[in-house]
C-alpha cells in the first residue's frame, strides 16, 4: 500500500523599485577567511545607466565596503577590455583589501538579460575569482591574497542599495547564501537547484526570502544573521508542489510515477519536458527520481 500527498510551498522574492534597501544586522561571514562563496538569485529591469548622477548608475545586489575594504556584487557599465572597448552594462564582482589590492570580475556582456531571473555564484578560493551564471562558469580571474576580513568594512552590509539612497536596485533578489569555503563546480550546480539546510558545512548565512510579509529578513542557517527591510515589496512567485510517497510494502520494488504535462514545468524557462520516472524503494529514500528528461545544471521541474 502507498499514499501520495501534495504540499504546495510558497516561494517569495523581494522586489526593489529604486527606493528600497535591506540592511544586515551583522556581516554574513565573521572575521578573516581564506576562501568564500556567495550564491544568490536576482533580476533587474534596467541594463543601462540612467544618464544622471554617477551614484545612480550602479545597482547593488550585495555591498559592504569603505576604505578599500569592499566586497560588492553589483550591476554597472564599467565592463570593457581589449576585445570590448565599449563599456557594457553587466554583472560585476569587486573585492578589495587595500587601494593596491583590488580585484574585479565581470560577466561577459549579453549573458544577463532584463526582467529575467538569474542564478549567480561568486567563488573566491584564495587565488582566483570565479563567477557562475545559471549553472555555467562564465568568468575566471586571478586574485591572490592571504585572506579577506569581512569585519574590516565600515559600510554595510546592504542588499538592493545603500542607506544613503545611492546605487538602488531596480529588480528583485531571492535565495542568498554565504559560505566560508569555496564551493566546487558540483556543489554550485547542486545549490543552484536545491536549498541548503541548517548546519551544512561552511554555511554562514542563508536568506530564502520566503517570509512573505513584514520587515525582517530571517537567516535560516542557524547563525541568526538577520536583516531589516526598508521598503521593498514581497512578490509571490510560482508555487512549487512537493509530492510525498508513503510506501508500505512487504518487499522492495519499483513505483512508476506519471505526472500530467500541465502539472509540471521547467522553472529555468527553457521549455524542457519530462518522461515518466521510476522510484525505487528499498527501505531508504532515493536521492532523486530517475528518468527525468532534463539537463544537469540550470533545469528545475
Amino acid at each position: 500500500d502507498f499514499q501520495v500527498s501534495e504540499q504546495e510551498n510558497q516561494n517569495y522574492s523581494l522586489s526593489f523599485d529604486g527606493d528600497d534597501y535591506v540592511e544586515l544586522n551583522n556581516k554574513p561571514v565573521s572575521g578573516s577567511v581564506q576562501e568564500f562563496t556567495l550564491l544568490t538569485s536576482f533580476k533587474t529591469s534596467r541594463l543601462y545607466d540612467t544618464g544622471q548622477n554617477w551614484w545612480n548608475q550602479d545597482q547593488i545586489i550585495y555591498m559592504q565596503g569603505g576604505n578599500y575594504k569592499e566586497l560588492e556584487l553589483i550591476l554597472n557599465n564599467e565592463y570593457h577590455d581589449s576585445e570590448n572597448p565599449d563599456s557594457d552594462y553587466t554583472l560585476v564582482f569587486h573585492i578589495a583589501v587595500s587601494q593596491g589590492a583590488q580585484g574585479y570580475a565581470y560577466v561577459p556582456a549579453g549573458i544577463i538579460q532584463e526582467n529575467t531571473w538569474h542564478r549567480c555564484a561568486v567563488v573566491w578560493d584564495g587565488e582566483h575569482i570565479k563567477m557562475y551564471v545559471d549553472g555555467e562558469l562564465v568568468t575566471t580571474v586571478e586574485y591572490g591574497i592571504d585572506a579577506y576580513d569581512w569585519n574590516a568594512a565600515i559600510e554595510g552590509p546592504f542588499l538592493g542599495g545603500m542607506d544613503n539612497g545611492n546605487h538602488r536596485l531596480d529588480g528583485g533578489i531571492d535565495d542568498m547564501s554565504f559560505w566560508t569555503k569555496a564551493l566546487t563546480d558540483e556543489e554550485i550546480l547542486y545549490y543552484m537547484n536545491n536549498d541548503p539546510v541548517q548546519g551544512e558545512d561552511g554555511l554562514s548565512t542563508y536568506y530564502n526570502f520566503n517570509e512573505g510579509e513584514g520587515e525582517i529578513l530571517y537567516d535560516i542557517s542557524g547563525n541568526e544573521n538577520g536583516a531589516t527591510i526598508y521598503g521593498g515589496t514581497w512578490i509571490l512567485e510560482d508555487g512549487i508542489s512537493d509530492y510525498l510517497f508513503q510506501i508500505e510494502a512487504d518487499q522492495d520494488g519499483e513505483l512508476i510515477v506519471q505526472i500530467n504535462d500541465e502539472s509540471a514545468f521547467d522553472l529555468a524557462g527553457n521549455g524542457n519536458s519530462f518522461t515518466d520516472f521510476t522510484v525505487t524503494y528499498n527501505g531508504v529514500s532515493p536521492i532523486a527520481p530517475q528518468g527525468l528528461n532534463i539537463s544537469e545544471g540550470d533545469q528545475r521541474l
